[in-house]
């Protein structure tokens, strides 16, 4: 059995969730082999609750997803609707994957839902990812909602999510280089993967992309199933202002707040979100500005660019779960942006990562490098980079880099250095332990 089957992965819930949750994990096949068919298997012993859902947003690509459904839920919320959301993976508790009708759902109902697939499933083989994907549709079905978020895994067209077969709106996000192993070893190969997702007379809207290419891919894989195109730039676009910014639709113009999650990228994710809840006019559901604006200003999305205190730390720290190339470049935006000199880093990375392009926008803002080994990836069989291998990969970048035994280890070490800021990134599981220190 591969080292990423190991019960601590989920030492921080329930007793009787973590024990299901490991026995869960035992039953990944041999070998990856991504495709629908075992969901879909799973789904029908289930009576098919994908097939009975509220109208769905569905979102994929590598940037933003998390950002951009946060921005969504707050919207629709300031409105007076109710949201069933799915993402993943969790920063602290298993429960944060399923928001059932705006709430996170209990250890009562978590454990319900999983005896109950478990029960069903009767130890056929399956990913942990496609049978934990399979109990939100479970849940969303048994439960009222106005809208459901639905965030995608790794790609989109293979992806477990994508089952459900009519959507309101598809949202591609920023999309950059990621599991190549999986997707492929082009943007436009990734891209196609992505889009994917696409559904016929679904709405499209295609975040801000870093190449033309990557917009052609996704624009022609919808006008081949007959989507509806809302791409940036050819549909709508954005310019900033000092207290804001303006946002130009095909509904009309905004000025709008800025937004509550922290960094340039966020209007780009801010923007993507208002258009998508526009387009759920198709179904009915009509927000105005007042919302759009109320939800930019309540959004919270934990792990990305988050500010935290830890007791006994006298320094501003900030989380980001960024691991790939375009988030390193967005993580260093930010830190350009704050003007507080250089930061101490503490990082964490699972194998396969592109570490070098990753740190290098990231080096001229960072004075020493801590690096620990993190938690493996709880539903992939992709293990961690031992954090003494990770520290000589960064000093061949020539940074000053440290590898510690243990987080605290490094956060002490970081609080020691002449710096103003304690930055912790390149895993999400790397955020998920430093919340749990709260």
């Amino acid at each position: 059995m591969s080292s990423f089957l190991r019960n601590e992965t989920f030492s921080r819930n329930n007793p009787k969730i973590a024990d299901i949750l490991s026995r869960l994990q035992k039953l990944h096949p041999e070998n990856i082999d991504l495709g629908l068919g075992r969901t879909f298997k799973l789904l029908e012993k289930l009576d098919n609750p994908q097939n009975h859902l509220p109208p769905v947003i569905h979102i994929a690509g590598t940037n933003g997803k998390g950002s951009t459904l946060s921005f969504i839920q707050a919207i629709l919320e300031s409105a007076g609707l109710t949201v069933h959301r799915y993402t993943s993976p969790e920063l602290v508790k298993f429960n944060e994957r399923y928001i059932i009708s705006g709430k996170e759902i209990s250890d009562a109902d978590l454990l319900k839902y999983l005896e109950l697939v478990e029960k069903i499933n009767d130890g056929d083989a399956i990913t942990f990812f496609e049978i934990t994907t399979a109990i939100c549709f479970k849940m969303f079905a048994d439960n009222k909602a106005d809208v459901v978020l639905l965030e995608t895994g790794m790609g989109g067209r293979l992806d477990s999510t994508n089952v459900v077969p009519n959507t309101v709106v598809n949202i591609i996000s920023n999309i950059s280089l990621d599991h190549q192993v999986f997707l492929g070893d082009s943007l436009e190969k990734i891209a196609t993967e992505k889009s994917g997702i696409i559904r016929p007379q679904a709405s499209v809207v295609i975040s801000p992309q870093d190449e033309v290419n990557v917009d052609a891919t996704i624009i022609g894989r919808a006008n081949e199933v007959g989507g509806i195109v809302n791409a940036h730039k050819l549909n709508w676009e954005y310019e900033l202002l000092d207290n804001g910014f303006v946002l130009h639709t095909k509904k009309g113009s905004y000025k709008l707040p800025i937004p509550n999650l922290i960094g340039l990228h966020q209007y780009d994710n801010a923007s993507s979100a208002i258009v998508a809840c526009q387009e759920l006019s198709r179904v009915g559901i009509k927000i105005d500005k007042l919302h759009f604006e109320i939800g930019l200003k309540n959004t919270i999305h934990r792990g990305r660019f988050e500010k935290i205190n830890i007791p006994d730390i006298n320094k501003d720290i900030y989380l980001d779960g960024g691991h790939n190339p375009s988030a390193g470049l967005k993580i260093s935006e930010n830190l350009k942006a704050l003007g507080n000199g250089k930061a101490s880093l503490i990082c964490g990375m699972l194998s396969g990562k592109d570490i070098h392009n990753f740190i290098k926008p990231l080096k001229p803002y960072i004075e020493n490098v801590y690096t620990i080994t993190v938690k493996d990836n709880p539903f992939s069989t992709t293990p961690a980079i031992n954090a003494i291998e990770l520290s000589q990969e960064i000093s061949s970048l020539g940074l000053k880099s440290n590898p510690c035994n243990s987080l605290q280890q490094a956060l002490t070490s970081a609080d020691n250095d002449d710096t103003n800021i304690i930055l912790c990134a390149g895993s999400l599981h790397l955020v998920g332990d430093a919340l749990d220190l709260l």
